[in-house]
């Protein structure tokens, strides 16, 4: 009889030590849910619920009308705080610092309430921080593939990134000038 209520109580715990368990399972398979869901939703990938087409175009331009109108005025600003005969691209640094730092938070709200908005992630995210900068869209696209673990991937896709961008803007400017 000993034997068989301390087994009980053994099956007890480990059945009570399971359902904790199972229940942290569950937990991060709804957080990996979610930050899958948001993830795609930067990608632009369709969701169930989306916009249609038009509304998402609409939202998009109108964000980015804000964007590239609070990119200008950020780089009047700047240029008259610094002077306009400055050597740095200041107007330009402080665009890509403030649009990551904005797209940081986008993304954190849009994580935290589920990526449940498609509407404010078109307005917001590929609208106006679009319109404004599109260095904060580049910089999550780093940090999503550092943090899946990736790190290589992401360097390669930096350096990409910014060496294929000059040649194409030198390739650019030499057919320009070949053209005249």
């Amino acid at each position: 009889m000993a034997i068989g209520a301390y087994d009980r109580r053994s099956a007890c715990c480990l059945c009570a030590g399971n359902a904790a368990l199972q229940h942290m399972l569950d937990e991060a398979d709804r957080r990996a849910q979610r930050y899958a869901e948001c993830a795609a939703l930067v990608k632009g990938r369709r969701m169930a619920g989306d916009l249609s087409p038009i509304l998402a175009t609409l939202n998009v331009a109108l964000g980015g009308a804000v964007g590239a109108a609070a990119r200008y005025q950020l780089g009047r600003a700047v240029t008259h705080a610094v002077g306009p005969g400055s050597p740095f691209p200041w107007a330009t640094l402080a665009a890509n610092v403030i649009g990551c730092l904005a797209m940081g938070l986008l993304f954190g709200w849009l994580a935290r309430s589920g990526g449940s908005s498609e509407s404010l992630r078109l307005l917001l995210g590929v609208g106006l921080l679009g319109g404004f900068t599109t260095f904060s869209a580049f910089s999550l696209e780093m940090l999503l593939l550092i943090q899946r673990g990736s790190a290589g991937l992401a360097v390669t896709y930096a350096g990409i990134s910014v060496l294929a961008g000059l040649a194409a803007l030198y390739i650019g400017l030499l057919m320009m000038r070949g053209a005249t």
